[in-house]
């Protein structure tokens, strides 16, 4: 049986927003589990086997104090000013006994306010490392302990048992890493779309004769653009690492362009030779990947 199904009343708080109806999905499967959705608006579709409570975490109900009051799981699926805003309202109202979780894209400023709750609550802070329309099939989850207990690890435990890949950690290195993996990345992917926008081409003139990499580099700014703006602000605001990785990303490209003004290639060539070495010993295996990305593109269009 799934760890997930101890949990008897689950409250899901911003269950109406992609990372709420993530678990939402998962725990209204679970016969013997009641399953509660918080947000400001009603969902625009019932869930089988799901209660609504139409509320904001911010400015609490008698409602929402019976519920919480009543639940042994909250999840926190909220972006991250409400759930900072609300977190000690929430934890007041929460039985003692019982674990909050959040889900936060960024660690540090929660993991501290989840240390200094006076109350004897479980918490535990993860962030799902994909767009939850992927599922947690094969996905990885970043998982920061900040007081654990039973129930924390039965949570975690659920996660395993829907297939993902658990990978624990602090919080400064969950920042330091998503400074990499997500701000870097985003903020790069954000930098090509508004690059093209040079008055001449539309980008998707381009897409019938464009390569591969081209074809990719755009379908993943279109890939972006299919999460609120709030994901990526909060990404790019809140961690403390993103301002320094945003500057590497700028020194990079300038760099980049002094190599070429130089006219001298072995500048260039030099350039080559770094990233040859920070891809060293998974370059191989990276090069199979894009191979097999760009040949099912190919298929695709075929």
């Amino acid at each position: 049986m799934s760890k997930a199904a101890r949990f008897k009343r689950v409250a899901i708080l911003g269950g109406c927003g992609s990372v709420g109806k993530l678990f939402v999905s998962r725990f209204a499967k679970l016969p013997d589990t009641v399953v509660t959705t918080v947000d400001i608006v009603a969902p625009a579709e019932q869930t089988p086997n799901v209660h609504t409570l139409t509320a904001d975490p911010e400015h609490p109900t008698d409602a929402l104090r019976r519920l919480l009051e009543q639940c042994d799981l909250a999840i926190l699926a909220l972006p991250e000013d409400v759930a900072m805003r609300s977190l000690t309202a929430i934890s007041e109202m929460l039985n003692p006994r019982s674990l909050i979780v959040d889900t936060l894209s960024v660690k540090s400023q929660i993991y501290a306010a989840l240390e200094q709750l006076a109350q004897p609550t479980e918490r535990l802070s993860i962030n799902p490392m994909f767009a939850p329309r992927l599922g947690f099939e094969g996905q990885a989850v970043a998982v920061i302990p900040v007081r654990g207990g039973t129930r924390s690890e039965n949570f975690v435990e659920a996660l395993r048992h829907w297939g993902s890949e658990i990978y624990t950690m602090s919080a400064e290195e969950h920042d330091r890493a998503t400074a990499v993996l997500q701000t870097t990345t985003h903020a790069a992917l954000i930098a090509f779309g508004l690059s093209l926008d040079d008055g001449t081409n539309q980008p998707a003139d381009l897409l019938s004769f464009a390569p591969p990499p081209y074809r990719t580099m755009l379908g993943m700014v279109a890939r972006l653009l299919s999460a609120s703006p709030d994901v990526y602000w909060d990404i790019q605001l809140s961690n403390p690492y993103a301002a320094g990785a945003r500057k590497r990303l700028v020194d990079a490209l300038s760099e980049l362009d002094d190599s070429v003004s130089s006219g001298q290639i072995g500048e260039f060539e030099r350039l080559i030779a770094r990233l040859e070495a920070i891809t060293e010993s998974d370059r191989e295996a990276l090069q199979q990947q894009c191979q097999r990305q760009f040949e099912a593109l190919v298929k695709q269009d075929s």
